[in-house]
């Protein structure tokens, strides 16, 4: 089981980008053996190549959010809790990153999202529940 507060919790930009997925894995919860088992394919999804040996102070943001979100998602939880989607780098990484989060989604056993994109929750969502004032209601997915 792992817990991710918030994405890239636990980077520092001193370190480089192969320390920081170590220590963010590390902080999810993971054996040493098992965050190193996730390195190739973290590497591979971020695809930040050899800028991953440099400290994370000299990435771009866009380079920062690749490897937080492909650090975040390298682990498929049971449960999943997403508290609004974001955009991450260019054109052709947010949609590798929606078609990654589309598997996470239907891989989790449940689901929750929470989101003020009503088009977004009636794609992923099949229940619908408002909170108003404190008070909880469901209503109709379909009437989005």
């Amino acid at each position: 089981m792992a817990t991710v507060f918030e994405l890239g919790a636990g980077m520092d930009p001193e370190l480089s980008g192969y320390e920081n997925i170590m220590r963010m894995l590390l902080l999810m919860g993971l054996s040493k053996a098992r965050a190193k088992s996730n390195l190739p394919a973290i590497e591979a999804f971020s695809e930040l190549g050899n800028f991953l040996a440099l400290p994370v102070r000299t990435f771009s943001s866009g380079m920062t959010m690749r490897l937080m979100f492909a650090v975040a998602t390298s682990i498929r939880p049971e449960i999943l809790l997403i508290d609004e989607m974001f955009g991450t780098g260019d054109a052709s990484f947010q949609k590798k990153a929606e078609i990654r989060m589309h598997d996470w989604i239907a891989s989790s056993d449940i689901f929750v999202f929470a989101s003020h994109d009503q088009g977004l929750v009636k794609r992923l969502c099949n229940r619908l529940f408002r909170l108003d004032h404190g008070a909880i209601h469901e209503d109709d997915i379909n009437s989005l």
